[in-house]
């Protein structure tokens, strides 16, 4: 018996079930829509950094980091959302130049526990397998940018 037809029928069968699932891809949706907006605000904030503050390089580099993070994690969720049977959607938001590097870091600070809790939310679904790993892995990653920021924050007089 050719096992690997078996799996991915097995596979398909799981991706069937959840195709119907809308609550799921708005979920996943809104994941998306906050991780892109938050690869171009770091990415932004990096470059605002680097010029406004004294040793902004520190600071930018750790946030070009965060960026491309955040980007991987936008690129994973709408692939899955496509594998759902849904379609990215992204509402670009306008970022705010606004506020101290202290406000600024809360800001993210908050993003970044939002985010954490979502994809804890998201891990309660009947995922994919392979996808609910990934989502464990991102889940890590914003666990990480919780730890980053908040010693950030810490640095700051």
């Amino acid at each position: 018996m050719d096992t690997s037809r078996v799996s991915a029928a097995l596979a398909g069968k799981k991706m069937i079930e959840n195709k119907g699932n809308k609550e799921l891809i708005k979920l996943l949706n809104q994941a998306f829509n906050v991780e892109c907006n938050d690869t171009f605000l770091y990415s932004r904030e990096a470059e605002l950094f680097r010029k406004k503050i004294k040793n902004g390089a520190e600071v930018a580099a750790k946030f070009e980091k965060l960026s491309n993070t955040e980007l991987r994690h936008a690129d994973r969720v709408a692939m899955e959302i496509i594998n759902l049977g849904g379609s990215p959607v992204w509402d670009y938001e306008l970022a705010n130049d606004g506020g101290s590097l202290r406000t600024r870091l809360k800001m993210h600070l908050d993003k970044e526990l939002y985010m954490y809790n979502c994809y804890d939310s998201l891990l309660k679904y009947d995922l994919d397998d392979n996808f609910a790993i990934t989502l464990k892995g991102i889940r890590e990653d914003e666990k990480e940018h919780i730890r980053l920021i908040t010693e950030l924050l810490k640095g700051l007089r």
